[in-house]
């Protein structure tokens, strides 16, 4: 009888490893995307603000250190490896000058896993029209 007991309790002690093991890679997975989608949303905030900037006359449009300022001043906490900010004068269907600005950075995973990419590149561009 207690061969059998030692048998049973070594079985879930090793079902105890895995199911853990397994629980913690899936919270940290889970807290990964948490700061990926994170970073996505400001990287989408920041160039809606450069382009909200850039839109406010021709003379702003042509100001990349000022777009690219603030842009990047809404860069609170992101997890970004080298952010980029650039500007795309142009004109829409209508033939009114518009101007695009896109905001790219990489997001380096909190914990690398093996096989995984530990770096995602985001980038994300608005375009508005130039107020005459």
């Amino acid at each position: 009888m207690a061969a059998g007991f030692g048998a049973e309790a070594g079985q879930a002690l090793l079902e105890s490893v895995v199911t853990f093991g397994l629980l913690i890679a899936l919270s940290v997975a889970i807290i990964n995307f948490g700061f990926i989608f994170r970073t996505l949303i400001s990287v989408t905030n920041a160039a809606n603000v450069g382009a909200m900037v850039a839109s406010t006359s021709t003379t702003a449009a042509n100001n990349l250190t000022a777009i690219s300022g603030a842009a990047l001043a809404e860069s609170d906490l992101w997890h970004c490896v080298n952010p980029a900010v650039s500007r795309a004068l142009q004109t829409d269907g209508d033939g009114n000058p518009s101007v695009s600005v896109t905001v790219s950075c990489a997001v380096v995973d909190l914990i690398a896993f093996p096989g995984v990419p530990s770096e995602v590149n985001i980038a994300r561009t608005v375009v508005r029209r130039i107020m005459p």
